[in-house]
């Protein structure tokens, strides 16, 4: 798959969050491609208008979408989510979607699924 638009932490590439590349003015087909590193960032909501977006990283071992929000922190649990997904058509592919909040603090959301043909590889 050919990338439209490249995430890179150390700011080398068309953007530095993951949240930049979503909310690119492009409503489809955007195809970022996410350099190694854990990327700290909320919400990360790629919404009903955008369709057909290919999100592919390093290694899920390599490349972590994270956040720490909880429950207990006053935030209801949806509101918990690292990543919410309502467009249509995402895929994704080498990364790993992760709430580093930990048990103790009770319930917590990585990824929030509210859309169609939506389907995740070696994630």
């Amino acid at each position: 798959t050919p990338y439209n638009v490249v995430v890179s932490k150390d700011g080398t590439e068309n953007f530095n969050t993951i949240v930049g590349a979503i909310l690119t003015d492009l409503d489809h087909d955007v195809k970022p491609f996410f350099k190694k590193g854990t990327y700290h960032e909320y919400i990360i909501r790629v919404d009903k208008n955008k369709s057909n977006i290919f999100m592919i990283g390093e290694g899920k071992k390599t490349m972590i979408i994270t956040g720490n929000r909880s429950f207990l922190d006053d935030d209801q649990t949806y509101d918990t989510t690292v990543v919410g997904v309502l467009g249509n058509g995402v895929i994704t592919q080498d990364l790993t979607f992760r709430n580093n909040v930990g048990s103790i603090k009770r319930q917590t959301v990585a990824l929030r699924v509210e859309a169609d043909l939506v389907s995740f590889y070696e994630c």
